[in-house]
């Protein structure tokens, strides 16, 4: 059976202490967390990974690209400050089997970061916010920030198509009104919309900062 995925672990509360972890087991074109957070980001490679495989069947070509089975630990560990703050962090290492049948890392890992403030913290500003970063191939894109040979084509960075990032500050103007900054990172459109890319064929990326009035009872 290919192209199928099967996940165990455990998840709970030890006092402030909030912790999951768990064993993935996959194969063939099978994507733990296929619907992440950065889906639309990367939906394409998806496509063309997809279609790669499709075509290879119906042309009887080899399949054993195909075949590899990975498996990968993802823990995280939260901690709760009630009323103050909160931050947690969570990592996926994969790992494959190679030609000689030795368990060796692989590229595809999974990364995330939240940090919340609570309000209140802050004498006498009424504050709040979070940021948020997830990502995948972050180990590949360290490689490549250290000069190092990734097994990636495209050029990575710290803020690209395979990341989310989400920031926000809340200040408190009334009771029942806040104002809100917002800081994402965004994919770059041209005057028709479409999605800019570069040369390489990667996503072109924009730090975006937005102010919205939130009302609330």
């Amino acid at each position: 059976m290919q192209n199928i995925g099967a996940a165990s672990g455990i998840f709970g509360n030890l006092w402030l202490l909030q912790y999951n972890l768990h064993a993935r087991y996959f194969s063939g074109t099978f994507r733990p967390g296929f619907y992440s957070t950065n889906y639309d980001r990367i939906s394409g490679d998806y496509a063309v990974e997809t279609a790669a495989y499709i075509n290879t069947l119906n042309s009887g070509g080899d399949t054993s690209a195909y075949e590899g089975l990975q498996m990968g630990i993802y823990g995280m560990a939260g901690y709760t400050m009630p009323k103050v703050f909160s931050i947690e962090f969570g990592y996926m290492w994969p790992f494959k089997f190679d030609e000689n049948k030795r368990l060796v890392p692989a590229i595809v890992d999974e990364l995330h970061v939240k940090a919340t403030l609570e309000k209140g913290v802050i004498p006498n500003v009424d504050l709040s916010g979070s940021l948020t970063y997830d990502r995948t191939n972050f180990a590949p894109m360290l490689t490549q920030v250290f000069g190092g040979d990734s097994g990636v084509s495209k050029d990575l960075g710290w803020i690209d198509e395979y990341t989310v990032l989400k920031g926000e500050v809340i200040y408190g103007v009334a009771p029942t009104i806040d104002l809100a900054g917002l800081l994402t990172g965004a994919v770059s459109r041209d005057v028709n919309g479409n999605i800019v890319y570069d040369t390489q064929g990667n996503q072109v990326m924009d730090i975006t900062f937005g102010i919205e009035t939130r009302v609330h009872f």
